[in-house]
Parts: C-alpha cells; structure tokens; sequence
C-alpha cells in the first residue's frame, strides 16, 4: 500500500475513532437526562376544569360517564354491589349470571346475599355479564382504568356484552396524571412482595362508556366491538 494512501485510510479510521467516542459520550449523556426525567416523575399540564373538591370530581365522573352511554348507581359499601347487581340485571331483562375471576378482590364480597349466579372458571368467551374492578376511574373524562397481572384476565373488559365495575369512591381521581401516580404507590406499597418496587403494569387499559363505533352510515351503534352496556356500581364505603 503507498503512503499516501495509508495516510488517507488512517486519518479516515482516526475520523471515525473520534466520532464513535463523540457519539458514546452523547448518548451517556442523553441516557443520563433520560434517568432522572423518568426518575422525576414530572406531571404535565392539569386542566383546570378538575381543580374541584372529591365531592365535585365525583359529580364530574358520573356526568362524563353517562354522557359516553354508562350508566351508574351509587352503593353504601362494597357488600351491597350483589343486590345492586341483581337489582339491574333484572331492570334490564337479563339473567341473573355473571362472571368474576377467581382471584379478583371483590370475590371476598359475600355473593349469597343476591339471586346470582356466578362462575369463576378460565373460559370467559360467552358469558353475558362480568364483574370487576378498575383500578380508578378519571373524572376528567369518565374513564375506567384497569390494569393487567397474572391473577386478572383482562378480557373481562372486552368480551362479555354487560360489564359492570365496582369503583370504590376513593379510586375517582382528577385527570389521567393522577392515576399513574396512584399506580406507582401502589407498586411501591408491595416493595416487599418480590421485590418488584415500584414496577408497573404490563398492560393499562381504558374504558370510557360502553363499545361503541360509527363507522356504518354515520349512526352511532353500541356493542360494535365489545360490551353492549357498561353499568359502574360506585361504593362509598369498602
């Protein structure tokens, strides 16, 4: 190889030596101002519309919820949701059978106090009504939040054509914002199971009203892609 053409190829080799290190000690860097944003947990902007006492985000809630076609009744505690459900079931002509998870906290509820029947097995497609409960519900729009773990199928959100949920009244958070921070203690609660600190769900979903599209013609149709009603029993006391 001539020299002049070693010294070309060097000083090509030098160039890309130097952008390589450039490039690793911009992207510390970049990794480093990741961190601690994330680490932060800075909240964004809050709309002003959800500065209100829990009593006005609750009234909140329920509005927005029953604009996107949800409906709701309030419960004085959480062992009062089987009668309240069978109460609605059969205002709507609908059988008395619904479907809880088996590791599902509101199974500690005492069920025999209502004509129900209820099933627990893994096999949730066909079953006409399911019962759970969100993690929060958002009164900035309405929303119900749920979140996935090995013990909860999340297909009871979707499959079923009635979905009803017990919120407790404490879970009504203002905005969006709220609920992760909600979420994050709640992690950080259970450092201890597992040592999972502060680790999120995998899956979040959110549920605002009923399924519904208006693909077809313009016209509203309800249940197009899920549950055909969505009826949320909130429980003042647990």
């Amino acid at each position: 190889m001539s020299d002049d053409k070693s010294i070309i190829l060097n000083k090509i080799a030098a160039g890309i030596q130097e952008g390589h290190q450039q490039e690793t000690g911009g992207m510390k860097s970049r990794l480093k101002h990741a961190k601690s944003r994330i680490a932060a947990h800075n909240i964004g902007l809050i709309p002003k519309r959800v500065s209100l006492s829990h009593n006005k985000l609750v009234e909140l809630f329920t509005g927005q919820a029953n604009a996107a076609h949800a409906t709701h009744d309030h419960i004085n505690h959480l062992n009062d949701a089987p009668k309240a459900i069978a109460k609605y079931l059969n205002a709507h002509g609908l059988a008395p059978d619904i479907w809880i998870s088996k590791q599902s906290p509101i199974q500690k509820i005492n069920w025999r106090d209502a004509p129900l029947n209820i099933s627990d097995d893994h096999d949730i497609s066909g079953k006409k009504a399911a019962v759970n409960m969100p993690d929060a519900g958002v009164a900035e729009t309405g929303t119900l939040v749920f979140t996935s773990s090995s013990m909860l199928a999340i297909g009871q959100n979707f499959l079923p054509d009635t979905h009803i949920a017990i919120l407790r009244l404490s879970d009504i958070v203002a905005c969006y914002e709220d609920v992760w921070t909600l979420l994050r203690h709640r992690r950080d609660a259970h450092a201890g199971e597992g040592g999972n600190r502060g680790i999120m769900p995998r899956a979040l979903t959110m549920v605002t009203g009923p399924s519904r599209t208006g693909d077809i013609a313009q016209t509203l149709e309800l249940g197009a892609h899920g549950p055909v009603n969505l009826h949320i029993l909130i429980a003042d006391k647990e």
